[in-house]
């Protein structure tokens, strides 16, 4: 049981490191579409959570299912954090 508290806590740990991973590799693959930022997120989540579950000892048919929640939360950190930003640039703030 202990370790299932590391993992949601490594989890909830890792979703603005994907959103940090997902900005890098918006920048370093400058012809990437933004409507794939997501698909990047969950896929960047999903190995997250799966080798932290295989580090931990703690592997589950479910860690690939929690990856996908939490790139699917990083994705969300990261469009709003993205969206006014380009907002107030867009409108000339």
């Amino acid at each position: 049981m202990e370790s299932d508290a590391e993992l949601v806590l490594t989890g909830m740990a890792a979703a603005p490191l994907i959103m940090a991973l997902v900005a890098a590799t918006g920048a370093l693959v400058p012809w990437l579409p933004r409507r794939v930022y997501p698909a990047v997120a969950v896929t960047y989540g999903v190995a997250w959570q799966s080798a932290a579950a295989g580090v931990l000892g703690a592997w589950s048919p479910a860690a690939p299912l929690a990856g996908v929640v939490i790139g699917l939360a990083a994705s969300g950190l990261y469009s709003g954090a993205v969206s006014p930003a380009l907002g107030s640039w867009r409108s000339g703030r």
